[in-house]
């Protein structure tokens, strides 16, 4: 059962057994490095997604093709305002967040989601 919204996923530490080491170009296993880097990509989102809650803000989610894009910004904010926080999941070699001009500031046209820069 997932603990948002009502609270923010709270994983438990994981351990490779002992004497797997790491290798990241081995695709065939699971190592404990892969699911914490999953684990704290949860958290972050969830902690974006509750602040936007709590802070009165309003959000914008698309997906286009391996890609979901979220926006945030003050609630009745057009889409053409340059007053948008933009990131983007990317889901083909894991989860990876990265920030629309490679900041997280309110400062994006939403409307202009697919042709920013993300960094």
């Amino acid at each position: 059962m997932a603990d948002y919204p009502a609270s923010i996923y709270a994983p438990r530490t994981k351990e490779n057994k002992a004497g797997v080491i790491y290798d990241a170009n081995e695709k065939t296993v699971g190592f404990a490095e892969d699911i914490t880097k999953l684990d704290a990509e949860v958290v972050a989102i969830e902690t974006e997604l509750m602040a936007a809650k709590n802070d009165n803000l309003m959000l914008e989610l698309e997906e286009s093709g391996v890609y979901t894009y979220i926006g945030k910004a003050e609630i009745a904010s057009l889409t053409s305002g340059a007053v948008w926080r933009i990131f983007r999941i990317d889901e083909t070699s894991g989860m990876e967040i990265t920030w629309a001009d490679g900041d997280d500031n309110y400062d994006n046209i939403w409307d202009n989601y697919l042709s920013l820069t993300y960094n």
